[in-house]
């Protein structure tokens, strides 16, 4: 089994000091594991979420919840979204919709037990991504515009920025039964 400084040379193909760094990094093992099947041209990052049920909650909760933790859904007066009848197709709407009209629609998409999603950003910056609810107990948030990564060189995303802001504002509310990271290639 390959050591993870080497692991972390092979596959990012980085210098010895910079995987030494790496290395002590728990983010960094775990990517290296998730790596050792081999490198690919493509991936995709998100956290996933499974919240408790005997909370009573819905899409649009959570959506406000992360609003007021400094997350936002509005860019340039835009709203990004998954519209209604998208039958899963992925069809993303950038519209200029009032907060207030996106929330009915959130509304009529849970009701039509539709995959609830929405692109957010965090404060004033341009690191994002898409929340997509399927219904009130799981939710994932893909880490796909502007990753935030550990170092931009070697593509590691840096899950801690995204749990710290993620993870505490959830809790505060709801119980998460489990969360967990996904990377892959």
């Amino acid at each position: 089994m390959l050591q993870i400084t080497e692991c972390i040379i092979e596959l990012f193909q980085v210098p010895q000091k910079q995987a030494d760094e790496y290395a002590n990094d728990l983010d960094s093992k775990i990517i290296c594991v998730i790596g050792l099947g081999g490198l690919k041209m493509s991936y995709s990052v998100s956290l996933n979420m499974k919240l408790d049920t005997n909370n009573i909650h819905n899409c649009k909760e959570i959506i406000d919840l992360l609003i007021k933790s400094g997350w936002n859904v509005q860019r340039d007066g835009k709203i990004t979204f998954l519209p209604l009848n998208d039958d899963d197709m992925f069809e993303w709407t950038t519209s200029k919709i009032s907060l207030n009209d996106f929330i009915k629609l959130v509304d009529e998409k849970e009701h039509m037990k539709e995959l609830v999603g929405v692109e957010l950003y965090w404060e004033n910056t341009d690191i994002g991504g898409h929340l997509l609810m399927s219904d009130n107990r799981n939710f994932l948030f893909v880490l796909n515009i502007n990753t935030k990564y550990i170092e931009e060189k070697i593509k590691i995303p840096n899950y801690n920025w995204y749990a710290e802001r993620i993870i505490p504002y959830i809790e505060q509310e709801y119980h998460i039964i489990e969360y967990n990271f996904e990377y892959t290639y």
